[in-house]
Protein backbone atom coordinates (compact mmCIF):
# COMPACT_ATOMS: atom_id res chain seq x y z
CA UNK A 1 0.00 0.00 0.00
CA UNK A 2 1.12 3.33 -0.84
CA UNK A 3 2.19 5.54 2.01
CA UNK A 4 0.43 8.83 0.70
CA UNK A 5 3.68 10.82 0.70
CA UNK A 6 4.78 10.69 -2.25
CA UNK A 7 2.49 13.03 -4.12
CA UNK A 8 3.53 16.13 -5.70
CA UNK A 9 3.66 18.56 -2.64
CA UNK A 10 1.64 21.95 -2.94
CA UNK A 11 1.04 25.03 -2.84
CA UNK A 12 -1.35 23.65 -6.49
CA UNK A 13 -2.79 26.37 -8.38
CA UNK A 14 -6.48 26.50 -10.53
CA UNK A 15 -6.28 28.69 -13.64
CA UNK A 16 -9.47 29.05 -15.35
CA UNK A 17 -9.18 30.33 -19.02
CA UNK A 18 -12.74 30.79 -19.26
CA UNK A 19 -12.42 33.57 -22.41
CA UNK A 20 -10.48 30.82 -24.52
CA UNK A 21 -11.64 28.92 -27.21
CA UNK A 22 -11.23 25.98 -26.14
CA UNK A 23 -12.35 27.16 -22.93
CA UNK A 24 -9.35 25.22 -20.83
CA UNK A 25 -8.64 24.95 -16.57
CA UNK A 26 -5.78 24.28 -15.70
CA UNK A 27 -3.84 22.89 -12.11
CA UNK A 28 -0.13 23.27 -11.98
CA UNK A 29 2.37 23.42 -9.30
CA UNK A 30 4.31 26.84 -8.33
CA UNK A 31 7.25 25.79 -10.59
CA UNK A 32 5.24 24.93 -13.50
CA UNK A 33 4.14 21.11 -13.36
CA UNK A 34 0.51 20.22 -15.14
CA UNK A 35 -1.54 18.31 -12.15
CA UNK A 36 -4.50 18.46 -14.04
CA UNK A 37 -6.26 19.73 -16.86
CA UNK A 38 -9.65 20.11 -19.31
CA UNK A 39 -10.63 21.83 -22.80
CA UNK A 40 -14.20 22.09 -23.76
CA UNK A 41 -14.76 22.58 -26.96
CA UNK A 42 -18.42 23.91 -27.07
CA UNK A 43 -18.88 27.48 -27.99
CA UNK A 44 -18.32 29.81 -24.61
CA UNK A 45 -22.14 30.99 -25.34
CA UNK A 46 -22.92 27.13 -24.90
CA UNK A 47 -23.17 26.18 -21.81
CA UNK A 48 -24.51 23.22 -20.65
CA UNK A 49 -23.24 22.94 -16.76
CA UNK A 50 -19.90 21.54 -18.01
CA UNK A 51 -17.87 24.18 -18.30
CA UNK A 52 -18.53 25.39 -14.50
CA UNK A 53 -17.99 21.54 -13.71
CA UNK A 54 -15.01 22.05 -15.02
CA UNK A 55 -13.82 24.93 -13.20
CA UNK A 56 -15.30 23.43 -9.57
CA UNK A 57 -13.35 20.56 -10.66
CA UNK A 58 -10.25 22.49 -10.92
CA UNK A 59 -10.81 24.17 -8.17
CA UNK A 60 -11.14 20.70 -5.78
CA UNK A 61 -7.98 19.31 -7.61
CA UNK A 62 -6.07 22.36 -6.96
CA UNK A 63 -6.95 22.51 -3.46
CA UNK A 64 -6.30 18.37 -2.45
CA UNK A 65 -2.66 19.14 -0.77
CA UNK A 66 -4.45 21.74 1.58
CA UNK A 67 -7.22 19.35 2.34
CA UNK A 68 -4.64 16.25 2.67
CA UNK A 69 -2.58 18.62 5.27
CA UNK A 70 -5.76 19.75 7.21
CA UNK A 71 -6.94 16.11 7.52
CA UNK A 72 -3.24 14.71 8.17
CA UNK A 73 -3.34 17.92 10.96
CA UNK A 74 -6.42 16.53 12.17
CA UNK A 75 -5.79 12.69 12.85
CA UNK A 76 -2.17 13.86 14.31
CA UNK A 77 -4.42 16.00 17.05
CA UNK A 78 -7.11 13.19 17.57
CA UNK A 79 -4.07 10.59 17.86
CA UNK A 80 -3.06 12.20 20.98
CA UNK A 81 -6.77 12.94 22.16
CA UNK A 82 -6.81 16.85 22.06
CA UNK A 83 -10.05 17.91 21.16
CA UNK A 84 -10.47 20.55 18.70
CA UNK A 85 -12.95 23.09 18.86
CA UNK A 86 -14.68 24.01 14.94
CA UNK A 87 -12.92 27.76 15.93
CA UNK A 88 -9.48 26.45 16.13
CA UNK A 89 -10.00 25.02 12.40
CA UNK A 90 -8.68 28.23 10.41
CA UNK A 91 -6.59 25.83 8.28
CA UNK A 92 -9.10 23.45 7.74
CA UNK A 93 -11.64 26.86 6.64
CA UNK A 94 -9.14 27.97 4.41
CA UNK A 95 -8.59 24.89 2.30
CA UNK A 96 -12.53 23.95 1.79
CA UNK A 97 -12.82 27.69 0.80
CA UNK A 98 -9.82 27.11 -1.93
CA UNK A 99 -11.56 24.43 -3.20
CA UNK A 100 -15.03 26.22 -2.87
CA UNK A 101 -13.81 29.58 -4.68
CA UNK A 102 -10.22 28.85 -5.46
Amino acid sequence: MSTYNDHTPGPWTATIYSDDWPHKTEVKTEDGHMIAGTDYFESCDEDNGKRRQDEANARLIAAAPDLYAALKALQFLSSKGVTVEFSDLAYCVDAVKKAEEG
